[in-house]
């Protein structure tokens, strides 16, 4: 091969890669076919299934059965992100629409809350697990167990009436077991008279 072949090889390589190149970013967002992948778990890695995703205020569809999703016909730059299905914490978030990128997120239940609060519990953050049973309650009002470990956190803290108003809570929905009725001896133990 020749310099002269050698050098129009190199030359028509570069034209096409810079022209055809599906993989520039700026080039890819810039179609109106573009698409962007997202995914979505809940907090035990499994995929999350029909939830609304809305980009914008627009409802775009939903998750399949593996939580995929896709994003397809927005402009390039910054959007606001809606995920929203009934038993879980809805997400909202902003992102740049960016083909090349994938969106990730993770769903909470109530339960996986209440799994949270009672590990902050167990490691005596009653604040933290304050702030994660009232976010499972959000969801699910009527727990009990949430119910029963805002008692327990408030009786830990030292906040004795608002143990007992988490109990009395309980007792008013209808709840009468033997824990409650032992914690609410404990309380009436340590309150001041």
């Amino acid at each position: 091969m020749t310099k002269r072949s050698s050098v129009f090889a190199i030359v028509g390589i570069i034209l096409i890669v810079s022209t055809n190149c599906a993989t520039d970013p700026k080039r890819a967002s810039g179609k109106k076919d573009a698409i962007m992948f997202g995914m979505l778990y809940d907090y035990e890695n499994n995929p999350v299934k029909g939830v609304a995703v809305s980009i914008d205020g627009t409802r775009f569809g939903e998750t399949d059965v593996m939580g995929r999703f896709t994003i397809v016909g927005v402009q390039p730059g910054g959007h606001r992100l809606l995920l929203e299905k009934e038993g879980y914490e809805k997400i909202e978030d902003s992102f740049v629409f960016d083909p090349l990128s994938m969106l990730y997120y993770r769903m909470i239940t109530a339960s996986q809350l209440i799994a949270e609060a009672e590990r902050a519990l167990a490691g005596f953050d009653y604040n933290v697990a304050q702030e994660t049973l009232d976010r499972a309650l959000k969801l699910e009002p009527f727990r009990y167990d949430a119910l029963y470990l805002q008692a327990v956190a408030y009786f830990h803290a030292k906040e004795y009436e608002n143990a007992k108003k988490k109990l009395d809570n309980l007792k008013g929905l209808g709840y009468t077991g033997i824990y409650s009725e032992k914690l609410f001896y404990k309380i009436e133990e340590c309150r001041p008279q």
